[in-house]
């Protein structure tokens, strides 16, 4: 499909999607733009590779063995062992255009009206060659606001689970995950508030390609709600989010390279929703995704010509 066809078929879904999908990485190839076949990134920002001199990870993207049926490129990280020092990331570093395509998209400062909150999730697809899950074997982000921001941990605790940690609001652990080496696993996370500021957590997961329902428990492994507001009027201690939209991006991948351990793990399709879906979707075919913007693209030119015989064409977007 012609790539600026295809580009302007995804904008339109992203524009016109009801899940609002705000940023997509794809890992398709090492380039740094938006779009194209060799692009990190897909939708919303740009991304570039990244391994610390001492983090003892390589970072690669590669086509070898898709994650799922005919999807092509991933990022693959080989960790061949412990750090040579303290806190030394790999991955890879992704730059979204602005807060709205970003972690940030979540946040709603409430000032000294009413509560912050906290509204959104984010899910990619995921697998190991090691079943041998310990703390911290993956640390798959890590993103810190710094002073009056939030802190958001996504990483694997002891026996094989995984946990989740806000800004201290939120602290919870999975039960132990049967994992098995080789196999695809599609992760999810989201967030929301009510109307008290007490922001509730969700971890998913499901193994293959496989759609995730936010709605059912049947691939929920932790939820957990906190037992006190995110940030109140009378405090008003939180002014800003998690930096994810700051000039420098964002680090995915393995945060924190401090286990002992040797691995290969690989990740594909990171997507960010600035609201929480009904359904973290599975990844269709190639040839799905073609079919789908041609379709997108006809529903769009149908629209156009039908508003153009009625009269002028309205400069509001659809």
């Amino acid at each position: 499909m012609n790539a600026p066809l295809l580009a302007s078929a995804l904008l339109f879904l992203a524009v016109n999607a009801p899940a609002a999908l705000v940023f997509q990485a794809d890992f398709n190839g090492s380039g740094t733009g938006t779009g194209g076949a060799n692009d990190i990134v897909t939708l919303g920002g740009t991304g570039q590779l990244y391994s610390h001199a001492q983090s003892n990870v390589e970072v690669s993207i590669s086509s070898a063995n898709p994650l799922a049926g005919g999807l092509g490129g991933y990022l693959s990280l080989n960790d061949m062992g412990k750090e040579q020092s303290g806190g030394r990331a790999a991955g890879v570093i992704l730059k979204p255009t602005g807060v709205g395509s970003s972690l940030d998209s979540w946040y709603t400062d409430g000032g000294t009206e009413t509560f912050d909150t906290l509204n959104g999730g984010f899910d990619f697809f995921f697998r190991t060659n090691n079943e041998a899950v310990t703390p911290n074997s993956f640390r798959f982000l890590d993103e810190n606001g710094g002073e009056g921001g939030l802190r958001l941990i996504l990483n694997s605790h002891t026996d094989g689970s995984f946990q989740l940690n806000l800004n201290g609001v939120i602290g919870a652990t999975s039960s132990v995950i049967p994992w098995q080496a080789d196999t695809t696993y599609h992760m999810a996370v989201t967030f929301s508030t009510n109307g008290t500021g007490h922001v509730t957590a969700s971890l998913f997961l499901a193994t293959g390609n496989t759609a995730i329902d936010t709605s059912s428990a049947t691939h929920r492994i932790l939820m957990a709600t906190s037992a006190n507001p995110l940030d109140t009027p009378e405090i008003n201690a939180i002014s800003k989010a998690f930096g994810s939209a700051d000039a420098d991006g964002f680090l995915f991948g393995h945060k924190n390279n401090s286990v002992d351990d040797v691995k290969v793990f690989d990740i594909d399709v990171l997507r960010i929703h600035d609201s929480v879906p009904a359904t973290f979707a599975a990844v269709p075919e190639p040839g799905s995704v073609t079919a789908l913007a041609l379709g997108a693209l006809a529903c769009a030119g149908a629209r156009y010509l039908r508003r153009r015989g009625s009269g002028p064409v309205s400069s509001r977007r659809p």
